[in-house]
């Protein structure tokens, strides 16, 4: 029997077993890739787990180095020390310096002390830490769905080393805290919670097993795996497209080539088959796709960029709203927030409170001499030394210009003093010559402590401390506290023109001498100038003698003043504000032509002596009251090469046998005397007879008041050797092209 032959396979089922088997191949070769693409996912899904559970342990780690920290720097805080010693306002401490505070961060849910015996300063119902410290020092327990970490630490005494003077205890919320002090590279920290737990775990690997999380998505995995699917799916439609294509061509080609045309020409017109949908190459976006990524990537740090610069931007405008752009300490506005929130505070409680008013001596003269720059120096030098020696915690404020203060909470009346001195000391020693001042440089503190403070006590304090102030400089201490009897100096404070004077007298910084010229009859040129004194008060006003002298009187300050005037004359000779080979006249009060010292006092104009012509005027009732001795003094002065002047001449007793018997060089004729040379014929007759006895006496004679030119020519006729009035020149200060012109001759 012969075999029958299969028949022929035709050339469309040869191709259609062909494409068959190269499908088959295709699909087995793709779900081996699949398969390949699931393990490699799972192992680094699995590795990923590992990464991030080596994350969540790191953090865990943190967290509890962190709660150590904590725990130290509360247990060295003075403050700490002061309620374990002293817990009778602990309730109040607590309430404003840890609740309302920032020396916790935001993931420390409670802080509490504990005596040396363990148990808790203040019982409270809404305390997350035990009223009793356990036996584990540090544990983990779960509360209101909460992971908490409960961490306690001894506070030694720091009087006695081998004595414990308590405790403290800290709760943290460690999930909160582990997102707070950490980075998460491979950990979602939105995924992260725990599994409620009954015990307490003391050990971090316990605490993984209920700890939950998630680790980041792969970048690469996920759309690597879509990458390779979608491109299994382009190689299945292309491999179908060409078995379509194969088919259409067989068919049409070889069987029914009219037919394909049909087909194909029906297939163009209806839209179904287009030129561009067989020519039109397959692209495969992966080089878009990295382009893409990393564009959005870029995208993404720009905005996170942008958000810490806007977060940076708002912590600086809240920082430059609060502190002083010089110093970098608080100023003003935040002085006045923090101190009515203490007024406010105070409504029911009894506490100690001390304020200090901190000035610096002579600041005014330090910014004249060297410089704005190097003032300005000065005060963020002082700034830094005082924030630095207060108590941690203490704020340092700067109210304005060269005046700081600060506010101490709860303190001893003795550790006030003690701080205040500090602070003085501190600042006597600091090297301010490395920044070029020669003089040393001093500050004034005014102290004034309310003890068991009330809201009328605590307003009254910022009086009390600057009348302290005041009165440190008044009787040239550093270190005043206020007491009862200061109060009979409120006028000191009722006026700004009375503070400025007394200001002018002990610091000698807001002094500014103005000179009126002194022109000669022969030169007709001003050969020397009367020094007349001006104050600036702290708003940079000008106040005047008719304003100073009431003051000076009062307070019987007038050869404290005249000291003052003499060395603010010094400076303006040493630095030419004064035209060399001139003169400068200075006028002296009574009770320093009498004064033994003055001598003393004039020293520092002895050197000037070479350059300038310098005339002391000294008025005709002072020497009287006390001739003797004002006359030995003034001829002491006058052997060291002082001129004197009699001022005021003809408008107190005037008598010729006094003049005859004065150590004066030159007489000056009162206002009252120039204007008489105008009321009648008989006054000009006498006047000008006592003008000559007075020149043939060898006296110089200065005319006073004069302001117009026939006056001057009047004067100068009946033999007046010098003439001074604002028709000569108003008293003012030289300006500055004059001072460097008198600096170079």
């Amino acid at each position: 029997m012969t075999r029958r032959a299969p028949p022929p396979l035709s050339l469309q089922g040869l191709l259609w077993r062909f494409l068959a088997g190269g499908i088959l191949i295709f699909v087995l070769l793709a779900l081996n890739l699949l398969y390949h693409i699931d393990r490699i996912k799972t192992v680094a899904q699995a590795e990923r787990h590992q990464q991030a559970r080596s994350e969540a342990e790191a953090a865990l780690t943190l967290v509890s180095r962190e709660a150590q920290r904590l725990l130290q720097r509360l247990a060295d805080w003075d403050e700490v020390d002061q309620q374990l010693r002293s817990p009778a306002y602990y309730s109040y401490w607590r309430s404003n310096r840890i609740e309302q505070g920032h020396e916790m961060p935001a993931f420390v849910l409670d802080t509490d002390l504990y005596d040396d015996t363990g148990r808790t300063l203040l019982r409270r119902g809404d305390a997350i830490l035990p009223a009793q410290i356990p036996t584990d020092r540090r544990y983990y327990r779960f509360r209101d769905d909460r992971l908490l970490l409960l961490a306690f630490a001894d506070v030694a005494d720091r009087t006695n080393s081998n004595h414990r003077l308590g405790h403290v205890g800290i709760a943290i919320d460690v999930l909160a805290a582990m997102r707070s002090l950490n980075h998460f590279t491979h950990l979602r920290s939105d995924s992260l919670g725990v599994r409620p737990f009954d015990t307490h775990i003391t050990d971090n690997a316990a605490l993984l097993d209920v700890l939950e999380f998630r680790p980041v998505q792969s970048l690469q995995t996920s759309p690597l795996e879509r990458l390779i699917k979608w491109n299994l799916i382009q190689f299945s439609l292309l491999l179908v497209g060409l078995l379509a294509l194969l088919y259409f061509l067989l068919r049409h080609y070889v069987t029914q080539p009219m037919h394909r045309l049909v087909a194909y020409l029906d297939g163009l017109r209806t839209g179904t088959i287009t030129v561009e949908d067989m020519t039109h190459p397959i692209r495969h976006p992966i080089r878009e796709f990295a382009t893409l990524q990393a564009s959005l990537q870029r995208y993404q740090q720009e905005l996170d960029q942008a958000y810490h610069r806007l977060d940076s931007q708002n912590n600086e405008l809240h920082r430059l709203a609060l502190h002083d752009h010089l110093t970098g300490v608080w100023n003003r506005r935040a002085f006045d927030q923090d101190w009515e929130n203490l007024v406010s505070l105070l409504h029911d409680q009894r506490l100690n409170i001390a304020y200090l008013l901190v000035d610096c001596n002579h600041f005014k003269a330090i910014n004249d001499t060297y410089g704005h720059a190097t003032g300005d120096r000065v005060l963020a030098i002082i700034a830094e030394i005082l924030q630095q020696t207060l108590r941690r915690g203490d704020k340092l404020y700067r109210l304005g210009g060269d005046e700081f203060a600060a506010i101490l909470i709860d303190v001893h009346p003795d550790l006030v003093e003690n701080v205040a001195e500090r602070c003085r000391n501190a600042v006597a020693v600091y090297p301010f010559n490395d920044i070029g001042i020669r003089e040393p440089v001093s500050i004034s503190i005014g102290i004034a402590i309310a003890e068991h403070a009330d809201q009328g006590d605590l307003r009254r304090l910022p009086g009390q401390a600057d009348l302290a102030m005041y009165n440190a400089k008044k009787r040239r201490r550093h270190v005043c506290r206020y007491r009862e009897e200061m109060g009979g100096d409120s006028a000191i404070l009722s006026s700004h023109k009375v503070s400025t004077v007394l200001r002018a007298v002990n610091d000698q910084d807001n002094i500014e001498i103005h000179y009126q010229p002194i022109h000669s009859a022969t030169r007709r040129v001003p050969v020397y100038h009367e020094a007349l004194i001006r104050l600036r008060d702290r708003h940079d006003n000008l106040v005047f003698p008719n304003d100073i002298f009431p003051v000076i009187e009062r307070h019987t300050l007038d050869a404290d003043l005249d000291h003052a005037v003499i060395r603010a004359i010094e400076a303006d000779l040493a630095t030419g504000v004064v035209p060399r080979h001139s003169g400068v006249s200075i006028n002296l009060s009574s009770a320093s032509i009498v004064d033994r010292h003055l001598e003393r006092h004039l020293t520092c104009l002895l050197p000037h002596l070479e350059h300038y012509r310098i005339v002391l005027e000294v008025t005709e009732t002072s020497l009287i009251s006390q001739l003797q001795v004002a006359s030995a003094n003034l001829e002491k002065l006058q052997r060291l090469g002082f001129r004197v002047a009699l001022d005021d001449f003809g408008s107190g007793y005037s008598s010729l046998r006094y003049l005859a018997n004065m150590p004066v060089d030159i007489v000056k004729f009162d206002i009252t005397m120039i204007q008489a040379l105008h009321e009648s014929e008989r006054s000009r007759i006498m006047i000008e007879h006592i003008a000559r006895l007075i020149r043939e006496a060898g006296y110089d004679l200065v005319a006073e008041g004069i302001e117009d030119q026939a006056t001057l020519d009047l004067v100068y006729r009946m033999g007046a050797t010098h003439a001074q009035g604002y028709y000569l020149g108003r008293p003012q200060r030289p300006v500055q092209n004059e001072r460097l012109r008198a600096a170079g001759k």
